[in-house]
């Protein structure tokens, strides 16, 4: 199988892994490669925690490479190998590299749009932590390719040592270094709890503000179709009103033409009755030459 394609399933959310994976066995099989394709269809799902501590290596790999140095410090200290202020210090580093680490878990996580959980960022630590330490697992840890979630090692971890039944000794058995507490894992993953439950309310207020905010909008947007609803209404009256006075201003002109023609009708009666007095008077006049 490519690397390519091999890596590329390392970085799918497990939401979306099945179909990537059954795609990708299609293609190998239809390529002439079916053992490739038979190896890609076995892989299971990624769980969140696997995903979310495979994703934190590729995007940091200098942290990982870090968690896996100060990891070896602390087996060596485990067996012996290393003084007290040895061990302290690689304990520090170990857990300086696991909080960037989560955080990068934590990006990632969001990222693909899951669910960034107390549990689940626990989980991570666990795989990385407790990867870094077993042989089998170092390797996947370093290339970000864990296939499932660590289980916690035995004693035999750090001395390559099988112990007798019944005498396993886990890593939660070793003290914790009380002064760098502020750099545990849990107290990583706390924080990070912490500031998902904070980004959930800067959320939540984000859409309190703009349901808010939409609220005034549509109130203003009502409020400004019942004035346009009112000016509306005053220009269909003053439309009418126009209306009415044309035909007003219509029905007064025709009144004014009426008018003017008895008017000049009167002048033209007027014209001739003083054209008829005028004759009237001159044959009066005639008549008194006469006698």
């Amino acid at each position: 199988m490519a690397d390519t394609e091999f890596e590329h399933l390392f970085t799918v959310p497990p939401t979306k892994f099945v179909d990537e994976r059954n795609r990708i066995a299609t293609a190998l099989r239809k390529a002439g490669r079916p053992a490739d394709a038979a190896w890609v269809k076995k892989m299971a799902k990624p769980t969140p925690s696997v995903f979310a501590a495979n994703q934190a290596v590729r995007r940091d790999p200098g942290s990982a490479r870090a968690l896996l140095e100060a990891t070896e410090r602390l087996r060596n200290a485990q067996v012996g190998r290393i003084s007290g202020d040895a061990f302290g210090e690689a304990r520090s580093a170990q857990h300086r590299a696991l909080d960037r680490l989560l955080e990068e878990s934590r990006a990632a996580l969001l990222a693909a749009d899951m669910n960034v959980s107390q549990t689940v960022l626990e989980k991570t630590a666990n795989n990385l932590r407790w990867g870094s330490l077993l042989a089998d697992t170092r390797p996947l840890v370093e290339k970000g390719r864990l296939l499932r979630d660590v289980r916690p090692p035995g004693f035999e971890a750090f001395t390559g040592e099988s112990l007798a039944p019944g005498r396993q000794l886990h890593l939660r058995s070793v003290p914790p270094e009380k002064t760098d507490t502020a750099r545990d894992p849990a107290v990583a993953t706390q924080k990070a709890a912490a500031a998902e439950k904070r980004l959930k309310r800067e959320q939540r207020a984000r859409i309190a503000g703009l349901r808010s905010g939409l609220t005034r909008a549509k109130t203003a947007a009502l409020s400004a179709k019942r004035d346009h609803d009112r000016v509306d209404e005053r220009r269909k009256r003053a439309e009418k009103r126009v209306e009415q006075l044309q035909r007003e201003m219509d029905s007064t002109r025709d009144e004014v033409a009426e008018a003017t023609r008895e008017g000049r009708a009167a002048a033209q009666r007027v014209s001739a009755a003083e054209a008829e007095v005028e004759r009237a008077r001159l044959e009066i006049d005639a008549a008194d030459i006469e006698n």
